[in-house]
């Protein structure tokens, strides 16, 4: 390539991307390299997407119609749950599918919708705190007893 050709790649509107990379590379007399996409990871968006739509699937058993509110919903839940997995470790997708998956029966048989969760995120993390902590093996009497006792003597 020459310093005229550059010019004239830079000056045509319907140069490309790549083209307009080469000229550039040129007049900065470096070399040209290819930028390389990566095509296989996904947005955190998709990821919980996906993540919803899979399960709304096998629980409804029909595809969820998706729109532009749902977007605006599901972007808002991610942006909550980035909150909480900064404070408490962790990442986001796995938090959302957590959710998802431990998400109240009531909510799965009555508002299984992205909308509905982002509108009662507070009462079903909520929710699900109360039943992860109430799943919990009971201390029992005795052992509870047996300790008091350790610590008075």
């Amino acid at each position: 390539m020459t310093q005229d050709e550059a010019i004239a790649t830079y000056k045509k509107k319907s140069s490309t991307k790549k083209e307009l990379r080469k000229a550039l590379a040129f007049m900065l007399n470096i070399e040209y390299c290819e930028i390389q996409k990566d095509t296989k990871s996904e947005s955190i968006f998709s990821q919980c997407k996906k993540i919803f739509t899979d399960s709304y699937l096998e629980h409804v058993e029909i595809d969820y119609y998706w729109q532009a509110k749902d977007s605006f919903a599901l972007t808002q839940i991610i942006s909550k749950l980035n909150r909480l997995v900064e404070l408490k470790g962790g990442d986001t997708k796995t938090a959302f599918e957590y959710m998802i998956n431990k998400l109240p029966k009531w909510y799965k048989d009555n508002a299984f919708s992205v909308t509905i969760i982002n509108s009662k995120f507070n009462e079903i993390i909520s929710e699900i705190k109360q039943s992860h902590e109430s799943s919990k093996a009971p201390i029992s009497s005795d052992y509870k007893q047996k300790i008091i006792g350790d610590l008075l003597s």
